[in-house]
């Protein structure tokens, strides 16, 4: 009788902004196919401010002109007054808020690039302008 095969554990997702690597207190979480990170912190990393209203269990995070709306199981945040879909809603797990990385970064402008192979995500933000626009 031979003992089924234990599969190694994944290498963790290592996150980059700007080159810089980022470290959070709750790793990223990978469900259906979408990487989860905590708000706050990928947010700030990015130059937006976040308020949590506890009550409607909200995100609200504003960049220069980007206003994003995001409650915790929705899957219909919005971008500027505008529903932006996503398939994987922002959640809440061991004690932090985790929200889908590339909705996050994409609305704030940036550039998100994923390597399967090195498990490792990129996020290049754009350069702020005076007429710069989300657009979907």
């Amino acid at each position: 009788m031979t003992k089924p095969a234990v599969k190694p554990a994944a290498p963790a997702i290592a996150i980059y902004i700007n080159g810089k690597k980022q470290s959070y207190d709750q790793p990223p979480v990978i469900e259906n196919g979408r990487t989860l990170v905590p708000l706050r912190g990928i947010f700030e990393s990015l130059g937006a401010t976040v308020q949590w209203d506890q009550k409607k269990q909200q995100i609200t995070a504003t960049k220069s002109k980007t206003k994003i709306l995001l409650k915790i199981g929705s899957k219909s945040p919005t971008v500027n007054g505008k529903v932006v879909p996503i398939d994987v809603p922002g959640k809440v797990k061991n004690g932090r808020t985790l929200v889908p990385l590339r909705f996050v970064g994409e609305a704030l402008g940036a550039t998100v690039d994923y390597n399967a192979t090195s498990r490792t995500i990129k996020i290049t933000p754009k350069a702020e302008t005076s007429n710069s626009t989300v657009t979907y």
